[in-house]
């Protein structure tokens, strides 16, 4: 299993990603344009969920970002909107626990799920 990790979504990372495994065009123009409800959509060959993480900033207001997730057979594209330590530091205790457990395609996404 591949996973990409896409830290900035108009990376032109995301556009070869999109073109090898055909992801389809709203599904990018939703990473690029903040803010999208969360949802779960199945298109042929993947699914792409849109994640809402909240959070508290230091003066105790409320923040949120956009996590994008591409799930296929063989591969993750995870996109995280903005810098937001505690989405990435998440991501990087799924990739381990899915490096060291050797999970199957589908096992990785719905253990980031719960988690977020």
């Amino acid at each position: 299993m591949e996973w990409h990790k896409i830290l900035d979504p108009n990376s032109p990372d995301l556009d070869r990603l999109a073109e090898r495994h055909h992801l389809h065009p709203l599904h990018i123009e939703d990473c690029r344009h903040r803010n999208q409800n969360a949802k779960i959509e199945e298109n042929a060959g993947y699914i792409f969920t849109v994640m809402k993480g909240v959070r508290l900033d230091p003066d105790g207001e409320r923040q949120t970002t956009d996590l994008d997730i591409f799930l296929g057979p063989d591969f993750v594209i995870t996109v995280l909107e903005d810098d937001c330590p505690e989405v990435q530091t998440l991501l990087e205790q799924v990739g381990k626990a899915s490096a060291t457990a050797r999970l199957g395609a589908h096992t990785g996404a719905p253990s980031l799920a719960a988690k977020v």
